[in-house]
């Protein structure tokens, strides 16, 4: 049950029968993203989108979308951060182009890759649309990345607030890097010395909202919907024992 694979072609019960998921298919979210582009009414614009079954599907599904609402597409371009020469020609297209805005629909790892190229040919003073798979990723959002992706916009996986979990993961990485510290309140000592960390401590009023937790929700969706299945499947009722010889399938 995958909380994060998105691509359209896992939908295909014959090939993938035991493939479930709690996320929306990118079925969804191309179609949204030229429902988009539309409701803006950008009528000519230009696409970059990763060489692999994510980005394939992806924007061909958005492709079909955007020319059924009468949006034009100046190109439509595949990268892959393995290959230098293709990065930088989609740079150089898209520095060329007269489209200024662009659905870029990459994995969050071709991504930094893609920004790493367009801070250095200097591709500023366009509209960026993103896929969900790093618009919300705040690691790519720096100091010199703002002038590119300022008012970049897209569709939100959708958060969850599971109860103390931000706070279980954040006092369990203070703990490691500074174990000095008992809790994430109580600065007392044990048997290390505190004061040359002071100034990280005191930074520990951290903002709750934590970007890689983003998927926390289709997580714990996940592993629920695996408990209740178990448990429907094998028949555990209240504080009985579950059925154990019984045969389950995966697609089951």
């Amino acid at each position: 049950i995958s909380y994060s694979a998105t691509c359209d072609c896992l939908s295909n019960r014959k090939e993938y029968p035991s493939f479930f998921r709690t996320i929306g298919s990118d079925y969804y979210q191309s179609r949204a993203l030229a429902y988009l582009v539309k409701h803006f009414g950008w009528s000519w614009v230009g696409a970059v989108y990763s060489d692999n079954d994510y980005g394939n599907n992806g924007m061909a599904i958005f492709l079909k979308a955007a020319k059924e609402e009468g949006i034009c597409v100046e190109y439509s371009e595949k990268f892959d951060r393995a290959d230098t020469a293709k990065m930088i020609k989609v740079v150089n297209i898209v520095k060329k182009s007269t489209a200024k805005v662009i659905i870029i629909f990459l994995t969050q790892f071709d991504m930094i890759s893609l920004i790493d190229y367009l801070i250095l040919k200097n591709v500023t003073g366009y509209q960026i649309i993103g896929s969900e798979a790093w618009i919300t990723a705040v690691n790519l959002v720096t100091p010199a990345s703002y002038n590119i992706f300022a008012g970049a916009i897209g569709f939100d996986v959708g958060k969850l607030n599971i109860n103390s979990l931000a706070d279980y993961a954040v006092n369990e990485f203070w703990q490691t890097v500074y174990p000095c510290l008992n809790t994430e309140k109580n600065n007392s000592q044990s048997g290390n010395s505190c004061s040359e960390y002071k100034d990280m401590i005191n930074f520990q009023n951290y903002s709750k909202d934590i970007s890689e937790l983003r998927y926390a929700k289709n997580l714990y969706n996940a592993v629920y919907a695996v408990a209740h299945s178990l448990q429907t499947l094998l028949r555990c009722t209240g504080h009985l024992s579950c059925e154990k010889d019984k045969t389950i399938q995966p697609w089951q």
